[in-house]
């Protein structure tokens, strides 16, 4: 028996439009928490969390879903769940279980259109048309802003290394998961109330669910592959938009009906609950968290803040000539310790690390690199440093090496170690050199 519902609540009735429809709904957000945990299931129990600025409400037939966390800031390595890695196969596989589509294979379709320029880059395109400035900056939720803002420039940072290196596989995973999370937290944040069954212009089949919190899911799905054909346009890419349309009509969970109605259809999805700490690049993986925090405690240093001064080392947009910070800083090292394993060649071969990792290993590598020399020259007494090493890095080495009588002192050459060290191998980037400059200053 089908079920008709019409009109979401606190929105006007729309006449039926050709193009794309933006979903039902304000973006004004209630005052409701937001941070309770991940979104995986619809069930109403127990009660979401309510912020203490909003006392809880009446007790509503249809609680808004469980929202994903969105509190994290990145590089922070707060963590929750399971301990095992994050990685874009298991991202690709809970969006491909909680939206009933196969995103893994889209993401193997969409690979396979490279850019034809850099105006008309496929992924760029799609992207933008997900989160752009224009929108981000029009909306009146601080909190989408802020969750945009930091997605946008993610995005920015892996997206121009990966292009350089042809990584365009990891491009697709990257645009399809990051445009899926902001879809899937922006529509949470914009309704936090119950949505009234009763209220939906719709009309479902007989085996899809009558939750009405099961729309919202449909509609990030719905809202997702608009953009994505959109974006594709966009681009030039007759090619891959007959791809996609293939895929859709594929789809036997009923995307090809949702897409062609105004509202979608499907009631049986649900939210993945993906975490912005679950996608990789996102934060600093786990496999670093303890070495980081021993260290930020036994020297004092905020390596964490550290790893965010540095920030993408690498750009595309930035001259030839610009050298990167890290690369100079391992070089050296390799240089002192006759370590091939070092050499930049060897200790960045992986071209699809984060730059967080990235940065994570170099510190890590450098402080250890520090505790040996003066290890090894407490055994053997004094010796001269590498020119290359710097007059300066000398001074502050050598007080490393005399401070053994206080933690403190230790903590303050550790710090002026690394800061003498790295501002020096950034050379002419200028960039990154302002950004460790002013981090060392307020430490």
């Amino acid at each position: 028996m089908d079920t008709s519902i019409r009109n979401l609540p606190a929105v006007a009735q729309r006449p039926q439009q050709s193009g794309p429809q933006e979903p039902p709904g304000t973006t004004e957000f209630s005052g409701r928490s937001v941070y309770v945990g991940a979104g995986s299931s619809n069930i109403p129990s127990p009660p979401p969390t309510h912020s203490l600025l909003d006392p809880p409400g009446p007790d509503y037939s249809c609680l808004p879903p469980a929202c994903t966390s969105i509190a994290n800031n990145p590089g922070t390595g707060l963590v929750s769940g399971d301990d095992l890695p994050a990685t874009f196969k298991r991202c690709l596989l809970r969006l491909n279980e909680a939206y009933d589509t196969n995103f893994s294979e889209l993401a193997d379709t969409l690979s396979d259109f490279v850019p034809m320029s850099s105006l008309k880059a496929p992924f760029w395109k799609i992207f933008h048309e997900v989160i752009d400035p224009p929108f981000l900056e029009s909306n009146s939720s601080q909190k989408i802003r802020e969750l945009g803002q930091k997605i946008r420039q993610l995005y920015i940072d892996e997206h121009d290394v990966l292009a350089t290196k042809h990584a365009y596989p990891r491009i697709s995973e990257l645009t399809i998961v990051l445009c899926m999370h902001f879809l899937e937290q922006k529509f949470i944040l914009e309704h936090p109330e119950p949505i009234q069954q009763s209220s939906v212009d719709v009309t479902r089949s007989d085996e899809a669910s009558t939750d009405c919190q099961h729309l919202l899911p449909a509609w990030v799905r719905k809202t997702f592959f608009e953009k994505l054909l959109s974006g594709i346009d966009k681009s030039g890419r007759a090619t891959a938009g007959i791809r996609v349309k293939t895929f859709i009509k594929d789809n036997q969970s009923g995307l090809e009906k949702d897409m062609s109605l105004q509202q979608p259809a499907t009631g049986h999805l649900k939210f993945s609950g993906l975490r912005y700490d679950d996608i990789p690049g996102a934060t600093v993986a786990k496999l670093y968290h303890s070495k980081l925090s021993d260290h930020s405690r036994d020297f004092s240093i905020d390596l964490r803040g550290l790893i965010e001064a540095l920030g993408q080392t690498q750009s595309r947009c930035w001259p030839a000539s610009t050298s990167d910070p890290l690369e100079n800083a391992m070089k050296r090292v390799a240089n002192k310790t006759h370590k091939s394993r070092l050499k930049p060649e060897n200790f960045f071969n992986n071209k699809l690390e984060p730059f967080r990792d990235r940065n994570a290993r170099t510190l890590l590598e450098l402080i250890k690199y520090f505790q040996n020399r003066v290890t090894r020259q407490h055994r053997n007494g004094p010796t001269r440093e590498a020119p290359e090493m710097g007059e300066k890095y000398n001074v502050a080495h050598q007080a490393l090496q005399e401070s053994s009588a206080g933690i403190g002192q230790r903590s303050r050459t550790m710090k002026e170690s690394l800061r003498i060290f790295l501002t020096n191998c950034c050379e002419n980037n200028k960039r990154v050199k302002r950004r460790l400059e002013s981090f060392f200053d307020k430490t």
